[in-house]
């Protein structure tokens, strides 16, 4: 595999890392992608590298990294652990460097699937981290800039910040444990959590599936001089807009942010279709009467659980797959609707279906009546036609007039919708 490298916008190509050495204006070097190459050692790297790709390897080991580097990946290795090993000559013998942690301007560091156990000398201002499928048992040491973080396929019980600093005396564990307040995106899936909890409320994108999740809550803790306290509070961060909590073992949907715009809870044990809300009145712990679903929420999935009865779906709702459950009516459907899914239920009757609806899956369309059948169908070339005009910001449609935020217009963007479809 060839060795990419750039010199500003220029790109230039080698055979192999000793060819690149011998290059001229090596040292000028910003861009270098020696993925495939089977490389085991990182050494003498140009200083002015800002990017490096050493993706697929033999490298045992995170050494010799230039000062000012920016963007590393070194995903699919056999890396045990996370140091930047730094090596020089003191004139009698070569010095290992005390500080391991990785360069200071950092700011995406990709080190996944290899065999690291902890998670350590991440430097400050780092903003994307990617350790997923490695074997790792505890979060820890994560620096307060962090934005976005995937710790997904690991040996994870729990989800916290263990951070420890030195009081002259010993190593002391800090009381609060809650992710950094700048954290935006958290993928924990395929991991062993019990609990959501210590989240920030300016998360906004969650995925926790595949643990072994029991309620839908987000347990937070602060410490107020004498003991840890736990919030009352037990809502889900109020900023969060998409949340998938698929294939775990909750039974009730509840503690939804009214911000939620994308929900994924199949595979679990629901048996309704309802937003639980608590609130503390200074007394005891009050239920909210308003059952619905967060407002906002234009896609839901709950296929695969336990429900029997379509309710408390939101106005706005787009999207709505609860396949393989225990439904024997289609109803209350949102008059917004544009896709819904009910395959492997036992449907015995429809009521009316949504005006706009435009992909229908059901098991027997004999209940539909032709008109309906037919109704479909113009919706689907309506949404053909959006497709093929999707790079445009405005469209027409059927004296529809369509914008850039979806929160206001009925039919939105596919490329919003396939991105949505995507992150589950």
């Amino acid at each position: 595999m060839r060795i990419r490298c750039k010199i500003r916008n220029e790109e230039i190509n080698f055979e192999t890392m000793e060819e690149a050495r011998k290059y001229e204006r090596y040292h000028e070097i910003t861009y270098m992608n020696c993925s495939h190459a089977k490389i085991e050692v990182i050494e003498n790297l140009p200083e002015s590298l800002r990017i490096f790709n050493c993706s697929f390897n033999k490298i045992g080991k995170i050494e010799n990294l230039p000062e000012f580097l920016q963007y590393f990946d070194c995903f699919g290795n056999q890396i045990e652990k996370i140091e930047n090993l730094r090596y020089h000559w003191n004139g009698v013998k070569m010095i290992i460097e005390e500080n391991k942690r990785l360069p200071e301007f950092l700011r995406v560091f990709n080190c996944s699937c290899n065999k690291i156990k902890k998670i350590e000398n991440l430097p400050e201002f780092l903003q994307v981290f990617d350790c997923n499928f490695n074997n790792i048992e505890k979060i820890e040491n994560l620096p307060d800039s962090l934005r976005i973080f995937n710790c997904s396929g690991n040996q994870i019980k729990k989800i916290e910040n263990l951070r420890y600093f030195w009081n002259g005396v010993e190593m002391v564990t800090e009381e609060d444990k809650r992710l950094p307040e700048t954290l935006r995106i958290f993928n924990c899936s395929s991991n062993q959590i019990k609990k959501i909890e210590n989240f920030s409320e300016t998360l906004q994108e969650l995925n926790c599936w595949n643990n072994k999740i029991e309620k839908i809550e987000n347990i937070r803790y602060h410490w107020n001089g004498v003991e840890i306290i736990t919030e009352e509070n037990k809502r889900l961060p109020k900023f969060l807009q998409k949340f998938n909590c698929s294939s775990n073992q909750i039974e009730k949907i509840e503690n939804l942010s009214k911000n939620l715009r994308i929900f994924n809870c199949s595979s679990n044990q629901i048996k309704k279709i309802e937003n639980l809300r608590y609130y503390w009145n200074g007394v005891e712990m009050v239920i909210e009467e308003d059952k619905q679903l967060p407002k906002y929420l234009r896609v839901f999935y709950c296929g695969c659980n336990k429900i029997k009865k379509i309710e408390n779906l939101p106005e706005f709702l787009q999207i709505f797959d609860c396949s393989d459950n225990k439904i024997t009516k289609i109803e209350n459907l949102p008059t917004n609707l544009l896709e819904f899914c009910c395959l492997t239920n036992l449907i015995t009757s429809i009521d009316k279906l949504p005006l706009m609806l435009y992909k229908y899956l059901v098991d027997n369309f004999t209940l539909l009546s032709p008109e309906e059948k037919q109704k479909i169908k113009e919706n689907n070339k309506i949404k053909e036609k959006l497709e093929k005009t999707i790079d445009r910001t405005y469209m027409v449609a059927t004296g529809i007039e369509l914008g850039g935020n979806e929160s206001v217009f009925l039919i939105p963007p596919v490329d919003c919708v396939v991105k949505s479809m995507e992150w589950f």
